[in-house]
């Protein structure tokens, strides 16, 4: 087991695009906080890969009764 949260530098986008589109719903569960989006789990740390792995899978199998996601959907 690792020590502390798994690091997602590896993960981190290198070619973002200058411009990302949010859709807002009823159902969503990020929020504004000040000038930015905030995901609904903001504080979550992954202890491993497979905890992110089932994370990005909750997230992408979403429903309305789905628990806090630490993502928010963003499209080019």
């Amino acid at each position: 087991m690792a020590d502390g949260p798994l690091s997602l530098d590896k993960y981190r986008c290198v070619d973002r695009p200058k411009k990302l589109w949010r859709v807002t719903h009823g159902n969503s569960q990020s929020r504004w906080h000040q000038r930015d989006i905030v995901a609904a789990n903001h504080l979550l740390e992954f202890s491993d890969e497979a905890c992110l792995k089932d994370a990005v899978e909750n997230h992408l199998n979403w429903s309305p009764s789905a628990q806090p996601s630490c993502f928010f959907s963003l499209f080019q």
